[in-house]
């Protein structure tokens, strides 16, 4: 969804797919995103690697590089560790 301007509640009624008083609702609603982060990293990156810089100032991050590693036996293919 892709909106010019300035966003609010009312604007995500009318191009979202719920009403505006179920956004205001949800916002509301406290949210652990550690633990939701976490909870996706240990889900869909447990052999990748990923490094990004993190600007907690500016509450941003941007990903600089990620790879997915090798399997151990792979790696022992290549006579390599994860160290390599």
């Amino acid at each position: 969804m892709s909106i010019k301007g300035r966003l609010n509640f009312y604007q995500f009624g009318s191009f979202g797919k719920f009403s505006e008083q179920r956004y205001r609702q949800q916002f509301e609603k406290s949210f652990n995103f550690p633990s939701f982060n976490k909870k996706l990293i240990k889900t869909y990156c447990s052999n990748k690697v990923a490094i990004a810089a993190v600007d907690i100032e500016n509450n941003t991050a941007m990903h600089i590089n990620a790879a997915q590693t090798s399997t151990q036996k792979e790696l022992k293919n290549k006579k390599m560790s994860l160290l390599d």
